[in-house]
């Protein structure tokens, strides 16, 4: 083909050519033999073939033999409604034709003019425009990139889910659809004539240039001078990086009920990248994040929040993309691309998305039910994208995998069904004001923050020795803290100090940003844990087990004989019988109720808080034992009861609790006299204690004397509910409970912290108000 062969001896102005749009292919809009230019997403490479003297054609024209690989492109899949504008609003003009003369194709400088040879009769066939068959898809339009043609790019960088900028002759003449491997291919026909890679910096800017974006990417100084100069001609101010970065947060917080610490995490996930792999499926630089609306969020507000997370942010990335996650939408869709050998086609799925693609996953209307094969493989595929940043492709026979980059934003009620996500609960937050009052002002920031995105996301960031012993050390002073934290954690933490350092314009990853980072996950673990503490699937299971076996045994015994007098002479020597009597099968008796109940789940929280020298009180069997964090250095237990002293020894959490800590001691005393100099320790607990000692308030100014003036007092306790009616049932059998455990279940804990003097700083109750989940702190001395 002439035209293919003179694109690059001819001067073209390639932004003066006309644009391939899916809804003119119908129309015939564009001739045969013109050129045309079109951005589209590579979904389909075929196998290389060789073309020249040997296969003869007057499209080919070639002197000798060549390579050209056959590609199935999409045209411009996901973007969003303003980058689709801004792309199609400089389309170049399509030229009249005239069918009594050989078609001559003018060039948009004037300069040049080309007159294609060709027989008479392909004259006729080939110089008007022709309409495509209805029948094929508009947006696909098959290419053929040939060896060496185009400037910038090789044959081998066509890649699945690759973008590119294609300029080329359009076909759609005979000679070639006739060939019998097209006969079975979708979309028009197009000779490449040359190609660039398509840049996030083009979708803001289309248009320009190759030499425009080599420019602006020679280095971090280069993309933050293009910024600052787009940002003074979109706002006539002089902007800084922080400005637009603050305000970027607080535009996306107005849309997460105020959270701007969601939002600044929101923001790091648009700014992540996969910047290089370790191996396959080792990525490194991405973050997908979850948001967690809370698991009693209403239908209608879990909708509209996200319809209003979608369209802020569709209007500041250019390319996105949502997904029901469902169990009927999961067996239905296809998400991965699969083989159709009957058509010999492989098939695209919602999921193969363009690289710097946003995509939302919808999991709030996720409800129980049963996967097929399909669904199977579709949740499997999600999992992947996330995990691995790799779609696997469906052959049918096998499966392969092929990189992906794209950004993930999870929103789900409670904690998502995929893994390696950073979990955000939304908490709503009181923003000072909205900052974009006028539509002229939002315009115009709108565009300063796709610049930024676009711009800040190829940013090449390092960190510095300090910086790394700094996070080296983090990790291994939370590791004594907590023997959860793993290296995953740790990876988690790196990757949150580039993206801070990225999102602030910076070159290196200073002290600043990896204690931001610190102070994000510090916020985001404490709502994690209030979260889960207010999950409802155990501890409302758990309450209505206990208020039924309370309600059953009352209707039982209907009226049990009052036992107020055995309450009020249990003494000392009376529950220390008790409890030794029943510490062989104590922990026997309530492992059961505690699993229904959630009691172990706030026993570990409880214990996360627990640092240095540690008391507990009322110890018993040492239940509390696997629970305690490595940042404790010295254990102390203590209780009244030689029988349950001895139960705690025999446990094998116990030996591990001895090596792992620098003391550890037993005493056998009562709470209310604790044999212990004042301001002893750094973390006083009880768990379920108050209940069974005769002075529970002396008790409380005993752990408030030893404990030191910077410590913590850790509290969880059973007593009066919220509800009247429960607390008058535990009221009523509480002489029975008591005679039977050493235990007396309806007192008034809150009173109780209240007279003994404690300060609160967090208290939670659970269970119908029935446990008492508390910390405080000491605020005065008792004297003895």
């Amino acid at each position: 083909m002439e035209s293919l062969h003179l694109y690059h001896t001819i001067d073209i102005k390639t932004d003066s050519l006309p644009i391939i749009k899916p809804e003119e292919l119908f129309r015939g809009t564009y001739p045969n033999n013109s050129y045309v230019r079109f951005r589209g997403v590579i979904r389909q490479v075929r196998d290389p073939e060789l073309i020249g003297p040997l296969q003869p054609n007057k499209l080919t024209q070639l002197n000798a033999m060549k390579e050209r690989v056959l590609l199935q492109v999409e045209l411009f899949p996901f973007a969003t409604e303003w980058a689709k504008d801004r792309y199609y609003a400089n389309c170049g003009a399509i030229e009249p034709f005239d069918n009594n003369r050989k078609r001559s194709q003018s060039h948009a400088n004037g300069k040049v003019e080309k007159r294609v040879k060709m027989s008479v009769e392909d004259d006729k066939a080939d110089v008007s425009p022709v309409r495509l068959s209805k029948d094929l898809n508009s947006s696909l339009i098959n290419v053929y990139v040939y060896e060496d043609q185009s400037k910038f790019v090789k044959n081998d960088a066509f890649k699945v889910n690759t973008a590119f900028d294609f300029v080329g002759v359009f076909d759609v003449s005979k000679t070639e659809r006739n060939v019998d491997e097209f006969e079975r291919e979708e979309g028009a026909l197009l000779h490449c004539c040359d190609a660039v890679k398509m840049t996030p910096l083009a979708m803001i800017q289309p248009h320009q240039r190759f030499s425009f974006y080599q420019e602006i990417n020679q280095n971090n100084q280069s993309i933050r001078d293009h910024c600052l100069k787009y940002w003074s001609e979109q706002t006539d101010q002089k902007l800084e990086i922080s400005k637009v970065r603050e305000m970027l947060i607080h535009y996306l917080a107005e849309s997460l009920l105020g959270d701007t610490v969601g939002a600044e995490y929101l923001v790091l996930c648009l700014l992540s990248r996969v910047y290089t792999r370790v191996n396959d499926s080792s990525p490194l630089g991405n973050i997908s994040i979850n948001l967690q609306l809370g698991w009693n969020v209403s239908k209608a507000d879990s909708d509209a929040f996200i319809l209003s997370i979608n369209d802020r942010i569709k209007e500041v990335v250019p390319l996105f993309s949502e997904l029901q996650v469902a169990v009927q939408d999961l067996n239905c869709r296809d998400l991965i691309p699969h083989k159709d050998y009957t058509t010999d086609c492989l098939l695209t799925g919602a999921l193969q998305l363009p690289n710097g693609t946003t995509l939302t996953l919808n999991e709030t209307s996720l409800s129980t039910g049963k996967l097929d094969e399909k669904g199977y493989k579709n949740i499997n595929a999600v999992q992947s994208l996330i995990s691995k940043m790799q779609l696997p492709y469906d052959f049918q026979y096998f499966s392969l995998e092929f990189p992906q980059d794209i950004s993930i934003i999870s929103v789900s009620a409670s904690k998502s069904i995929f893994s390696s996500l950073l979990h955000i609960p939304v908490q709503s937050g009181q923003l000072s004001s909205r900052v974009l009052h006028e539509p002229g002002a939002l315009r115009s920031m709108l565009e300063c923050f796709r610049m930024y995105l676009v711009s800040m996301r190829e940013l090449e960031v390092t960190m510095g020795n300090e910086q790394a012993d700094m996070a080296e050390k983090y990790y291994v002073n939370r590791r004594k803290e907590d023997n959860s934290v793993t290296s995953d954690d740790l990876d988690r933490w790196l990757r949150l100090a580039r993206l801070q350092a990225i999102s602030q314009g910076a070159d290196h990853v200073s002290n600043a940003c990896w204690e931001r980072v610190v102070e994000l996950e510090c916020i985001r673990s404490q709502r994690c844990v209030q979260l889960t503490l207010k999950r409802p699937s155990i501890l409302f299971g758990g309450a209505v087990v206990y208020i039924g076996a309370s309600t059953v045994t009352y209707f039982t015994l209907y009226k049990p004989k009052t036992t107020d007098d055995f309450i009020q002479h249990l003494d000392n020597f009376k529950r220390r019988h008790i409890f030794d009597e029943n510490a062989a099968k104590y922990d026997k008796a309530i492992d059961l109720d505690e699993k229904i109940m959630g009691i172990s789940l706030l026993r570990r929280y409880l214990l996360r808080s627990c640092r240095g020298d540690v008391l507990e009180i009322a110890a018993g069997t040492g239940r509390n034992l696997c629970y305690y964090p490595k940042s404790v250095k010295q254990l102390t237990f203590t209780d009244f009861s030689n029988g349950m002293m001895e139960q705690l020894k025999k446990k094998k959490e116990f030996e591990q609790a001895v090596s792992s800590v620098d003391r550890c001691n037993c005493h056998v005393m009562c709470a209310e006299e604790l044999g212990f100099p004042d301001q002893s320790f750094d973390t006083v607990i009880d768990t379920f204690g108050l209940c069974s000692m005769v002075d529970a308030q002396r008790a409380l100014e005993e752990m408030q004397r030893v404990c030191r003036k910077d410590g913590k007092i850790l509290l969880l306790e059973h007593g009066q509910s919220h509800y009247m009616w429960l607390s008058s049932l535990l009221d009523k059998f509480a002489g029975v409970h008591a005679k039977a455990w050493g235990c007396q279940w309806n007192r008034d804990i809150l009173a109780l912290v209240e007279n003994a003097g404690l300060e609160i700083e967090d208290i939670k109750r659970f269970h119908f108000g029935t446990t008492y989940y508390i910390v405080a702190r000491p605020t005065q001395r008792i004297d003895k």
